[in-house]
Parts: structure tokens; sequence; C-alpha cells
């Protein structure tokens, strides 16, 4: 009997029930690995060349990697398809790929199809990704299976902080199927793999087992569209759903109060502002401009944020580039609370006993947008400065003001800065071959464009200190607040916001 298994009816009889018992303990794991977000609203593409909203880059971040990618906490740029890359003349980029990783389909990544995300990124069709792709690059070429090589035009500082939102498909797949068959049916090298897409009701991704960086701890991940604040927190508390963004600051008491729920903040790399309509009096005149800032107690203002905004005095944040080799010498320049002072500026540029001008503000798009600019006209009425507030709904707001440029004195926006160097600040408000609106300065542009040029960190550092102490001295745009970006979650769901506001379920865990 040496050596020789023997099964008895019994064992036959329990093994069995022990599988089916192992079962339903890995169908309740595989449960518990389960995780569903709501968000504000749909995607407005599974192609990842298509579009780059905040909740299409939220959703195809899951499906595609890129070359390069941000540290979740210092956002500094970081290795990720890409495990290193040489840099020559200043505009000569040589990235080496990393071996054996596959798509969804089981394809194997190489050279070609960085290549071909490129080139298919410059075509009609893409100009959402392709208007930045498209006055930098001069090629881009495959040196063998694992090495590519991108050419610039010239040298451009910021291209590394670029790359995080250009991601790379399958060459093969997307030439066998078409453009619109992979938008309905994605595949990628990312860590999930897509399901399926309900238009207006979810879209769900499973975790891709053969992962470079490994399989992620959430098995299935969900995303539902729900763009009601208070129905994201009657979901959650409900159940329905598991992490809910942009929360309200009047419900975060109510949430922090619940045992079953944690709530986690951050500061995002976006902040707000006014737009001064400068091509015309009185904002015109920098010291109308200025006696603005000078008039505004946002000590007292920012208190509306309940605690969860913070002063931005200029158009920088931490996490930006330079900003440490700027702030200090910045921080005296920047116009201080003094009304005096601004009746003094209004007197100087021919408004001793004051002025009329409007603000526009959306409601209900920002937090607290129309009350803020009620706020900031009542702060004005004291230094003789008679604003009339007016509110119109986003969508109205988005086409005449926003998109039109057509503000008559003061105009209320928000930016953020997905390359997190002051380059995305000049690009979209002051230059302009860019977009810039309101403001247009020569010595500005000159400083711009030549930071772009400049390679040397030092050395660029330094002439964002120069652009940023000319926006505060000549104050083009009035500088508000930052805000900390509000989530819940359920109290075993274990993950940390980012500043990119990038929502990743790969950095999700679990508690026990």
């Amino acid at each position: 009997m040496h050596g020789t298994c023997i099964t008895t009816r019994r064992q036959r009889v329990l093994r069995p029930t022990v599988s089916i018992a192992l079962a339903l303990l890995l169908t309740v794991a595989w449960a518990q690995r389960e995780v569903t977000v709501a968000i504000t609203s749909d995607p407005l593409s599974m192609d990842p060349h298509v579009a780059a909203t905040t909740q299409t880059v939220t959703t195809v971040n899951h499906i595609f990697d890129n070359l390069v990618q941000r540290h979740p906490v210092t956002m500094a740029i970081v290795p990720n398809l890409a495990t290193s890359w040489e840099i020559s003349e200043d505009r000569i980029y040589v990235f080496t790929l990393r071996e054996d990783v596959r798509f969804h389909n089981g394809q194997v990544l190489t050279a070609e199809d960085v290549v071909f995300s490129f080139d298919r990124m410059l075509q009609p069709g893409f100009e959402s990704m392709g208007n930045y792709v498209r006055p930098i690059i001069e090629s881009v070429v495959a040196l063998d299976e694992l090495t590519v090589q991108i050419t610039l035009h010239a040298p451009y500082a910021p291209f590394l902080n670029r790359l995080p939102t250009f991601y790379i498909v399958p060459a093969a797949y997307v030439q066998e199927v078409g453009d619109d068959a992979f938008a309905r049916a994605p595949i990628g090298t990312g860590p999930f793999r897509f399901v399926e897409w309900v238009h207006g009701e979810y879209w769900t991704f499973e975790a891709f087992e053969d992962h470079w960086a490994g399989e992620p701890e959430v098995k299935r991940a969900t995303f539902r569209p729900i763009p009601e604040a208070s129905t994201r927190i009657a979901a959650l508390l409900s159940g329905a759903v598991d992490i809910i963004e942009q929360v309200n600051l009047v419900d975060i008491p109510r949430l922090e109060a619940d045992p079953s729920i944690r709530v986690e903040a951050t500061n995002d790399n976006r902040f707000y502002f006014y737009a001064f309509q400068s091509s015309r009096p009185p904002f015109d005149d920098p010291r109308v401009r200025l006696a603005v800032a000078h008039a505004i107690d946002w000590d007292e203002i920012l208190w509306i944020f309940e605690g969860y905004g913070f002063r931005v005095a200029a158009p920088g944040l931490q996490t930006d580039f330079g900003y440490s080799a700027y702030i200090d010498d910045l921080e005296p320049l920047l116009p201080a609370y003094d009304p005096e002072r601004a009746r003094e500026l209004l007197a100087e540029a021919g408004y001793p006993d004051g002025l009329s001008i409007t603000i526009e503000a959306p409601r209900g798009q920002w937090p607290k947008d129309a009350e803020l600019a009620q706020a900031v006209a009542s702060e004005l009425a004291r230094v003789g400065i008679d604003a009339e507030v007016r509110v119109s709904e986003y969508a109205v707001y988005l086409t005449d003001v926003y998109r039109g440029g057509r503000i008559e004195h003061m105009g209320f926006f928000t930016m953020g800065n997905p390359l997190f160097d002051p380059d995305h600040l000049f690009t979209v408000h002051f230059d302009p071959d860019g977009g810039g609106a309101y403001y247009n300065s020569p010595e500005l542009t000159a400083l711009g464009k030549r930071a772009r040029l400049v390679t040397n960190p030092d050395e660029r550092a330094a002439i964002y200190g120069e652009m940023m102490r000319y926006l505060v001295v000549n104050q083009p745009y009035l500088w508000t607040h930052g805000l900390q970006q509000v989530y819940a979650m359920r109290s075993d769901i274990d993950w940390r916001p980012r500043p990119d506001i990038r929502m990743f379920m790969e950095e999700v865990s679990f508690r026990d």
C-alpha cells in the first residue's frame, strides 16, 4: 500500500463540500475587492487621443500607460513604459522601453506602437492632444524594438512634463479594427482591461493580471456618472458606491461623523482668479487693477470655504516647477489688504470718486462661485468701487464668457496645471499664439518663449521668477484662492487623493 492514495466514500462526499465552500470564500473575497466610484460625468471617449477632460483622463488612465508618469505624492516625473531616457542637444530624447510589456490582447509592446501613437495624435480628428504635440515634435522613430527617439523642432524644456497625458495604443489592433471600433472596445497596456460602457449609467474595468507592475488589489472597478453632489453622497451612504469625488463643503461634518465613512482632502493643482478686461478702461490701467487687489481682505472672505480654501496671491503652487526658487523673493511684492492704498491708486488713475464695474460669475459650477463674487463686490464697495454682480447658469457662462472672451470688466475663471510647470499658465493665458484672451504683453511673451528654450533648471526657474514678478506687479488677473479637493469613501478603503486629481484604482488597497 505504500505510495498509494486510498479515498474513502466519506472523503469523496466531503471534497465537493470543501470545494463549494472554497468557491464561496473566493467569491466573497472577489466581491470585497470590487470598487464602485461616483464621478461627476461620463468620459467623452475611451480613445485616449480624442479628449483630455478630467473625466476622460480619469477613465483612460486605467486602460493605457504612458512613457512616463507622475509620482502620486511629489508629482515628479518617474518611469512608466520607459525605464530610462537620455537627452542630447537639448531636443533629442531617446527612451528605452520595458521588456515583455503586453497589451490586454497578449500583443507585446514595441517601439513601433510608440511611434504609431504619436503619429496618430498628429492626425486630423485628434486635435485635443495633437494641438500640444504638433508645434513641438519634429519626428518620432524606432531605433530598435525597445528604443524610441523623439526629436523636437527646438528645445522645449517642459517636454517630459507633457508626456503623462500622451498614451500608448496598440498599432496593429487599431489599424485592424479602425478608430470607431477601438473607441468602443479599447485595448491598452494599463493595469485594468475594459469590460463595458453603458453611456450615462456606468463603465467597468477588470484587473489585468499580466500588467508589468503586478495585478492591482482592486479586481473590478466600476465608475458611475452622478452629476449632483447630494446624489453622490446618498449613493455612498446607501452602499451603492464606495468612493465619491467633489464633496460639498456643507456635507463634510455629516460624513466625518459617520464611522463607516472616511473623508480625505488634498490641495490640488487648480487655482481661481478674476480676469480683468485690460484692453479698455478702467482696467487698461494697472493702477486700477492693483487697487482692486489691495481692496480685498482675503482672510475674511476665504472663510466661506469653511477651512478648505487657501490664498493664492500669485499664479503658482508648491508643486509647480521653480516655485521654491522664486517664492521668497515674490512674497514682499504681493499686494496686501490696504484699503487706503486702494483709494490712493484709484485717485492717481483718475477715479477719486470711485467707479462702477461689473463682475461676472457662474452659479454652481465651482464651489461658492456666486457667493465669492458677492463677497468681492462688498469689499470693493468699501473703497468706492460699485460692482454689479452678474450671475448666469454655467452653460450660458461657458459660451458667452469663458470661451467667448466677452467679459465687460471682471470675470471669474479657474485653471488647472497638468504640467506642474508655469509654461502651461503662459501657453493658455498669456501667449498670443496660444490663447490669452484678456491680456497681452510683449515683455511677458518674450519671457515665456525664452523659458521654453532654456533647459538648465536653475536658469529656467530664474526666468519664471521674472514672469511671476511681472504678473504680481502688473496684476493682469486678480488671483484669489485654491481649494482642497474633498473625497469620501468606505472606511475600509485605503486610498489617498493625488494633487493632480487623477483617480487611479491601482493605488487603492483595503484595510482588514
